[in-house]
């Protein structure tokens, strides 16, 4: 596993109109911030969209992001809880 000195956890529900926005916004901080090591957890609260499959697709394509996949929608709180429980920085 890598070290990450900085850990971004953003939790995610029905979010796949804007997932490519906020992907391309992350991607724009780590240009701005390569003197760090930075992971993004993304939390998936149960979507019934195709989130879960955007963040999977993501996490195993760029080790940066890593992402966490909740049985059902269990709400803002417990996701950001889950995410942190994962983080490494």
């Amino acid at each position: 596993m890598a070290s990450f000195q900085v850990s971004i956890v953003v939790p995610l529900y029905n979010e796949q109109e804007s997932f490519p926005i906020l992907i391309q916004r992350l991607y724009d901080l780590f240009a701005t911030q390569q003197n760090k090591s930075i992971e993004v957890v993304l939390v998936d609260d149960g979507s019934k969209d195709a989130t879960p499959q955007l963040i999977q697709a993501l996490a195993l394509s760029d080790t940066r992001f890593q992402g966490v996949f909740l049985s059902r929608n269990h709400g803002h709180q417990t996701a950001l809880t889950a995410g942190l429980a994962h983080a490494q920085g």
